[in-house]
Order: C-alpha cells, then structure tokens, then sequence
C-alpha cells in the first residue's frame, strides 16, 4: 500500500500537486465523500436498479451559505426598521411643524375696548 501511495505521489507532483496524508482518505464511491464543496456519491437511480453517480453541494457548503443569505436577510430587516423608523420620525417633525404654524395662524382673540 505504501508503494501505491509513494507511486500516487509522483505522479501528483508532476501536477504541480501533493497530498495530505491528515486529510486523504481511500473511500468506497457508494460512502461517497466531499470534494470541492460538493458531495460526490454512487446511489441507485429512482424507479430502477441502475446505480448512477450524484454530486450534491456539501453539507458545510450549504451551511455556508445559509449563513450568508442568514446575514443578508438579518441586514434587509435592519435597514427597513431604520428605514420605518426615519420615516415616521419624519412624518412626526411634519406633524409638530403643521401644528405649530396652525397655531401661530390662529386668529387673535378680540380685546374689549
């Protein structure tokens, strides 16, 4: 086995390329195993007995970028709050300026001679 993986490693490093002994693991493609993000696995295909050969995104993949649409939606809901809330601190400075000209509009009282 040693000779495989000695034979393994020429042949990586004439791509430029080299392996992790900590993290390579020989797997049977029915386990199936991540690779680039992605799930690579052998299943039998739906309605028959064929076994055909599936990618999927990885299961840290997904969790990636849940977290990121998590992040976006959470910073969508923020900004419309400040932006409800901009608007009805407007709409109240309105409301205090249109009550105050009003008032200063108002007719003067009669004075009694």
């Amino acid at each position: 086995m040693d000779a495989l993986w000695e034979e393994v490693s020429d042949v990586l490093a004439l791509l430029g390329l080299r392996w992790s002994g900590t993290k390579t693991r020989v797997v049977h493609l029915d386990e199936g195993f991540d690779f680039l993000g992605f799930h690579i696995q052998r299943r039998t295909k739906k309605g028959t007995t064929r076994k055909s050969v599936y990618t999927y995104p990885s299961k840290k993949a997904l969790l990636s970028i849940m977290e990121k649409v998590r992040t976006l939606i959470t910073r969508v809901q923020l900004d419309a709050v400040a932006a409800e809330r901009s608007r009805a601190a407007a709409v109240s400075a309105f409301r205090r300026s249109r009550s105050a000209s009003t008032n200063s509009r108002a007719a003067p009282s009669a004075v009694s001679r």
